[in-house]
């Protein structure tokens, strides 16, 4: 039997009954402690070098927007490619002449392939609510199948959908509604993880029956994502009983844009910025998109972020009108920003809100 033994040298750094020593990166340590720590110079400068990889993969992509969205509370799904025919003569999302439909189906309840994630998404926020899990935030990445004049045709697709709750009661803070706005806000955290923002799309309503209401997000004639309130209608008809919110995200698209973004990287801002708030009267049917994109056009140096902080409908308010309180951030790069240019930028924003139709509310 061959036994190891420590060399005479190392005897002389540290004592024999310290037994996690038993490499050199360990005896290096031994010989620090002894000089002392304090004694070693700390650099001024850390260096170190950025390897560039080119842009992300798809899977990539991928991985990183399933980390973000499960950190904030979401479980994968993952659900049957096959589906009933039924479903797809509820709604005008999908085309019952696109069906790809099963030679031998198992049953009436999987005779076609899925055109869309969104029946399969209800059917398991339908499956736990009926087993009293009425918070339920999902998102499944998966196939959906079309028959085209030119063929068959397959799609890579990702769904959110929320029910209930998005953040549950505690003792410091009340529940918060499953609603559109923070699927919106979900929708910012996939984009941010693609290296995109809102300003990458086109945003415009839509009309499909499938939808109490919904937002398309385009690119060049491209839906790449829908989102809304699923209609009540189509919720009676898997017997859901309360409100559900669903995005559904043409993925190859998404990922594709994300590719094709390069990454751009800038200094930390050295000066400060400064915030203004405004509360402004206007149309029921105006938008906080309306008034936001205004804002950029309007004042594209200095303006940093728009918010919508404060709705408000009611009395002492005319008819037909509504109030926005909106914040703008400021900030100049080059130096610190003096009153009057903070004024003369207020000035112009107002100015292009009013000729827009708005107004300052006293």
């Amino acid at each position: 039997m061959i036994l190891w033994a420590k060399p005479v040298w190392a005897y002389l750094i540290y004592p024999p009954f310290k037994t996690d020593v038993t490499r050199e990166a360990d005896v290096a340590e031994e010989i620090l402690r002894i000089y002392g720590y304090n004694n070693i110079d700390i650099p001024t400068r850390v260096k170190s070098s950025i390897n560039y990889t080119g842009n992300a993969g798809s899977a990539k992509i991928k991985e990183a927007v399933s980390a973000k969205l499960s950190a904030l509370g979401f479980y994968e799904a993952l659900s049957n490619s096959l589906t009933s025919a039924r479903y797809h003569t509820l709604t005008d999302l999908t085309n019952p002449e696109e069906d790809v439909r099963m030679l031998n189906p198992l049953s009436s309840e999987l005779d076609v392939m899925r055109q869309s994630l969104l029946f399969s998404a209800l059917e398991a926020i339908s499956r736990n609510v009926n087993h009293r899990n009425t918070d339920v935030k999902l998102y499944e990445f998966g196939r959906t199948y079309r028959k085209t004049v030119k063929g068959y045709e397959e799609t890579n697709k990702m769904a959110l959908v929320m029910t209930g709750n998005a953040l549950a009661e505690a003792w410091q803070l009340p529940a918060r509604k499953a609603d559109f706005y923070s699927l919106k806000g979900y929708l910012n955290v996939i984009l941010e993880a693609c290296n995109l923002t809102n300003d990458s799309f086109k945003i415009a309503d839509t009309t499909t029956n499938a939808f109490a209401y919904e937002i398309s997000y385009n690119f060049k004639d491209i839906a790449v994502i829908s989102a809304g309130e699923v209609s009540p209608k189509l919720l009676k008809e898997l017997d859901i009983k309360q409100p559900v919110v669903y995005a559904e995200i043409n993925w190859t698209a998404l990922t594709k844009m994300a590719r094709n973004n390069a990454v751009k990287y800038k200094e930390l801002p050295k000066y400060p910025e400064v915030r203004r708030d405004l509360a402004l009267l206007v149309d029921k049917a105006t938008q906080y998109a309306e008034l936001e994109r205004l804002a950029y056009d309007t004042e594209k140096k200095l303006l940093r972020d728009v918010n919508l902080f404060d709705v408000y409908e009611g009395k002492n308010l005319e008819e037909g009108k509504k109030s926005y309180a909106l914040s703008f951030t400021l900030r100049n790069d080059e130096k610190t920003l003096t009153d009057e240019e903070i004024d003369n930028t207020m000035g112009r924003l107002l100015k292009a809100f009013e000729k827009a139709g708005a107004k300052l509310r006293s």
